[in-house]
């Protein structure tokens, strides 16, 4: 049988068509078993808490669980939003960075929000402590996923307590203001302050004194800021609670017990110059650091007399994924194993000594004498939305003084603070 060239390219043509169709059904796997090779990709890492050591066993699991590699990198707290955003604009940003619990209304244009058939609504309102859903939910999408969340609680030393004879720490603000009385010493004519009972009442030397306020407002009733981002803490309780928390700094007040002339209030707990301050889990480092051998104790933040809701105040750092990230769904499938991983998660808790996030992980800690009050607090935690946490901090601190100079009462003091704080949070 004799074929022309037309022919022969045609039936040629044919055979090669047969043939790519014969590896593209049977080479990838249709109709047998498919073996499917992760995508190997290099996620970048920036965080501020954690060391390498301490994030190092979530980034073994990573490896060990899709086959890519990490590079973490941990920076001072000092100037870690500036290099952050200067990274963001030019581009060259981390895949995942962590930010303030405050700071995600902020960044909301800049993060990638958990993919919905990883993480939803229901899943996370059901695992993690109420705080983080109120912080990290936006509209209906998951912005942000924290493995702890930090309190403030009360420090307390307990040399000071033991030489007063004061058996245990207080429960109520009343109870904190009779027992700062009764720690602080004065002399002189001008009742100078040698020793305080209680480190309140001021804007510039008391560590964590805006969520101090925050605290005691949202104790007396206040929510802060509504749904709709109108500040209200001018209202119910606030003008009571700015008061009573001014007191502990306004001259002639029997609260009286701090003023100018202190340090800050952290450093002035672990030289031993104040008996109680309000801090965070995070801040035990610097005064152990500073003052190893200082025999202190840690307690429940104290609460409204009469109140039948325990409230405490939250401030964490919660991990993000940029919106620059060629690598978005490998870096939320790193965030997940974080949710997931049991027993990195609680080799990682154990090791930092940080409250976890995650509801099922606090019965295992409420033993602990330190991470358990933490822990516990998680449970009953608020924050409020503040868009820019500087800004509001520099507006409470001039409320504050307007009180102390006597410029202001409390309650015109709290309407010009809501009205500034009012302009940032639209």
């Amino acid at each position: 049988m004799n074929f022309d060239k037309r022919t022969l390219l045609i039936g040629g043509g044919v055979l090669i068509f047969f043939i790519i169709v014969f590896v593209v059904i049977f080479g990838s796997g249709v109709g047998g078993d498919r073996t499917v090779t992760p995508t190997r990709v290099q996620l970048s890492i920036w965080g501020i808490v954690d060391t390498p050591n301490e994030f190092g066993p979530f980034i073994e699991a990573y490896r060990n669980a899709f086959g890519s590699e990490v590079k973490y990198q941990q920076f001072s707290q000092v100037d870690y939003e500036r290099r952050l955003l200067e990274a963001l604009a030019a581009g060259k940003g981390p895949d995942i960075y962590a930010i303030k619990n405050t700071w995600i209304p902020r960044y909301q244009d800049k993060i990638t929000p958990a993919p919905i058939n990883l993480l939803n609504l229901r899943q996370l309102e059901e695992e993690y402590v109420e705080v983080v859903s109120s912080d990290i939910i936006i509209g209906d999408r998951i912005y942000s996923l924290p493995v702890s969340v930090d309190t403030l609680a009360l420090f307390y030393n307990k040399d000071m307590f033991n030489a007063a004879g004061v058996a245990a720490p207080p429960k109520t603000w009343q109870e904190f203001a009779i027992l700062s009385q009764r720690l602080t010493q004065k002399s002189g004519i001008f009742g100078t302050i040698e020793r305080s009972g209680a480190a309140l009442g001021r804007g510039d030397n008391v560590a964590n004194f805006k969520d101090i306020i925050s605290l005691m407002m949202m104790q007396a009733g206040e929510k802060m800021v509504d749904e709709a981002k109108r500040v209200s803490f001018d209202r119910v309780g606030g003008p009571s609670a700015l008061d009573f928390y001014v007191s502990f700094s306004k001259q002639g007040n029997v609260n009286q017990s701090w003023d100018a002339s202190m340090p800050n209030s952290l450093e002035a707990f672990a030289t031993g110059k104040v008996a109680m301050v309000l801090g965070y889990n995070s801040d035990l480092d610097f005064i152990r650091a500073r003052s190893p051998q200082l025999n202190f104790g840690v307690a429940k933040a104290p609460q409204q007399q009469g109140s039948a809701a325990n409230v405490t105040h939250a401030s964490y750092w919660t991990w993000v994924v940029s919106n620059q990230s060629q690598n978005a769904d490998q870096s939320w499938q790193l965030l997940n194993l974080l949710r997931e991983n049991d027993e990195v998660l609680f080799e990682y808790l154990l090791n930092s000594e940080m409250a976890p996030a995650q509801r099922r992980f606090i019965p295992q800690f409420q033993a602990a004498p330190i991470v358990g009050i933490y822990s516990e607090q998680n449970l009953t935690a608020k924050s409020w939305f503040q868009r820019d946490e500087e800004a509001v901090s520099r507006i409470f601190a001039n409320m504050v003084n307007s009180l102390l100079e006597g410029r202001l009462d409390a309650r015109r003091a709290l309407q010009e603070a809501a009205f500034q704080v009012s302009r940032i949070v639209q």
